[in-house]
């Protein structure tokens, strides 16, 4: 017998929207769970992170509350400044580590001998510090600092040096009269020679100082004539080994405000600068004469030569301190004269020919403002 089969139709059963909601709403709660979970852990590490990293800060690190209480430092910040560093006021805290102190910012002196640096940044309800050991970049600064000052004593010394070297010769060559055979006028006037120069010596050293620290008070009128006549005294002994000496004044009566010392040793340095170039050949003129300028009369101190001059390259470099092309120089010559007359209100400077033969070497001229002839206050 055949066995007959028959397939019923499938009837689908209505599911519960219920039911489906609340699959849906745990399916999303366990997802939103396991994000939160994975958030958390990942806060976790970025916590764990930072504050590693603030452990290995070289610097210190200070969080204040709006009420400039420290709510949270780093190791570094507690071995800088101490402890307790929490729960504590900040102000309480610089009165402890330091004698003085701004409240927030700049560098400060700690008791224990280290100096800190604080920088501030401003946060949502609260402050950052940021505290940096400076100490050692201090000691360093103060080194080039002593270093600087050093190098300027010793640049003001060479100066001193320089300026003194010519009158004191010609002291010397007096002195050196009197040790010798000679008839008691000539021992007296050698002697009253040599206490002139020890005295204009006096005279130089104290004005120089005054230059040096631009004591204007030290300015007084001052005839150009007295000027030269200095400087020939000045150069005596210098000129004795060799080389001539020429000085005339155009203008009678000219006359500026100067430091008479300081000018005189600028004239002997152009002077000497031409000696020790050309040697017991040199001849040298040292001319004084007025002119009239744009902003009313000037006075010129001419020094001329007879030597090669001064190479087109080199001209530029003339005044520079140091600078110098002999082997035995110091290279503070021109540079006394430069700044003499800057400070004098002028300007020294290497000027082409116009001066009579054989002076066809080199040509410097100093430029001063001068007094009104006739008119300047009584030297």
């Amino acid at each position: 017998m055949e066995a007959l089969t028959q397939e019923l139709p499938t009837r689908s059963v209505p599911r519960d929207p219920l039911a489906v909601r609340v699959a849906a709403l745990t399916s999303e709660l366990k997802a939103t769970r396991l994000a939160r979970l994975r958030d958390l852990e990942e806060r976790e590490r970025l916590a764990e992170r930072h504050a590693a990293l603030l452990e290995a800060l070289p610097g210190g690190v200070v969080v204040l509350d709006a009420d400039g209480v420290v709510r949270d430092c780093n190791p570094a910040a507690g071995a800088l400044l101490g402890e307790p560093l929490l729960g504590e006021a900040w102000s309480a805290v610089l009165g402890r580590v330091t004698t003085a102190a701004h409240a927030y910012g700049g560098e400060l002196a700690l008791r224990s001998g280290r100096r800190v640096s604080i920088a501030r940044r401003e946060l949502e309800g609260a402050t950052l510090l940021l505290v940096s050991d400076v100490t050692e970049a201090h000691l360093v600064r103060a080194l080039h600092e002593r270093q600087d000052r050093l190098a300027s004593l010793g640049r003001m010394a060479a100066q001193l040096a320089h300026q003194v070297r010519t009158p004191l010769a010609a002291a010397m060559l007096y002195a050196s009269h009197l040790t010798a055979d000679l008839a008691p006028q000539d021992r007296a006037d050698a002697a009253r020679k040599l206490q002139g120069r020890l005295h204009h010596l006096e005279g130089m050293v104290g004005e120089l100082l005054a230059f040096a620290r631009g004591d204007q008070a030290a300015l007084v009128p001052v005839e150009v004539a007295s000027v030269l006549e200095d400087a020939a005294l000045d150069l005596a002994g210098r000129l004795a080994t060799g080389g001539r000496l020429t000085i005339r004044t155009r203008t009678p009566g000219l006359a500026v405000r100067a430091h008479r010392g300081a000018l005189t040793g600028a004239v002997v340095n152009l002077v000497v600068n031409a000696l020790d170039l050309i040697g017991p050949a040199a001849e040298v003129l040292v001319e004084a004469e007025a002119v009239d300028g744009p902003e009313g009369p000037r006075a010129l101190l001419h020094v001329a030569d007879n030597g090669p001059g001064v190479r087109a390259d080199l001209r530029r470099r003339v005044f520079e301190p140091f600078f110098t092309t002999r082997a035995s120089g110091t290279g503070l010559g021109l540079a006394v004269v430069q700044s003499v007359a800057r400070a004098l209100g002028g300007e020294a400077r290497l000027a082409e020919g116009a001066c009579p033969a054989p002076h066809t070497g080199a040509h410097f001229v100093i430029d001063l403002p001068a007094l009104p002839v006739g008119k300047q206050e009584a030297a």
